[in-house]
């Protein structure tokens, strides 16, 4: 799959009588698996129409060289589903969206610290996040090499360390790693975009006592909301949010297109 990239994507904006859509090049998937990727976004196809409403976003695609392609659609489409399905698509994966309000006084945990990734933490925190996804779409996904789903994960801790917007923290015990999370924050609420407890303390307990003590964290600094996403197919973590009093919003569904 490492055909090189192309020269950036011009979005493409779609707005017709029978579909429309926002198609835009993935920066962070096509430098992880260098080729181009790309991402549609706001998909929304008429009944009853199907995939020749998609001719245009192929269209695009082919101009661009596209390898790889992802879209996510509430799992109520099923217009857009069979249409995506007409052209290649395949379904992966249903995503779920846990989300909770903060109180204003989340229990501590005192024997947890919370701090900032550094620059010498990032090497092993790349290197956990490289063996320690293993369900999500891209590990999911039987066209796309494992090796190239391990890496993607180990240059979003990269790309998120280099980012301005995004945040890396970690906790630890006894001076020691055991998780660490990627988030951005919009006004009072938070987004954790990525979370794992790293790979030698798994096992042991810790999920529910780092995810507390993340909670509390962000109280103290004035969050006011954390919402985060998670495959269906990670029972564990679903449960975890469960336990610790999270709600849903609405599912979605994750197509992926690939190259011959």
């Amino acid at each position: 799959m490492n055909e090189g990239v192309a020269a950036a994507m011009q979005p493409f904006q779609h707005a017709g009588e029978d579909a429309r859509w926002i198609a835009v090049q993935d920066p962070w998937d096509t430098r992880a698996f260098s080729v181009p990727v790309a991402r549609i976004d706001e998909l929304d196809v008429a009944p009853g129409i199907g995939g020749k409403a998609l001719a245009p976003l192929l269209e695009w695609m082919r101009r661009n060289h596209v390898r790889m392609a992802s879209c996510r659609l509430p799992c109520s489409h099923l217009a857009g589903s069979m249409a995506l399905e007409d052209v290649g698509f395949r379904f992966v994966e249903v995503m779920l969206h846990p989300n909770r309000d903060l109180l204003p006084a989340e229990p501590l945990a005192p024997d947890l610290e919370i701090g900032t990734a550094t620059a010498v933490d990032v090497d092993a925190l790349a290197g956990a996040a490289r063996v320690v996804f293993g369900v999500e779409r891209y590990h999911s996904d039987p066209r796309i090499p494992s090796a190239l789903a391990d890496a993607r994960y180990a240059q979003w801790v990269r790309s998120a360390h280099a980012d301005p917007c995004a945040h890396v923290s970690v906790v630890r015990e006894n001076g020691e790693m055991v998780a660490f999370f990627i988030w951005k924050q919009d006004a009072g609420t938070v987004d954790w975009r990525l979370t794992a407890v790293m790979p030698r303390w798994q096992g042991r307990g810790l999920g529910a006592r780092c995810w507390r003590a993340m909670l509390a964290w962000h109280a103290a600094a004035g969050a006011t909301r954390i919402v985060t996403s998670v495959t269906a197919r990670n029972t564990r973590a679903l449960a975890l949010y469960v336990r610790l009093g999270f709600r849903f919003a609405p599912p979605e569904m994750t197509f992926h297109w690939v190259a011959p």
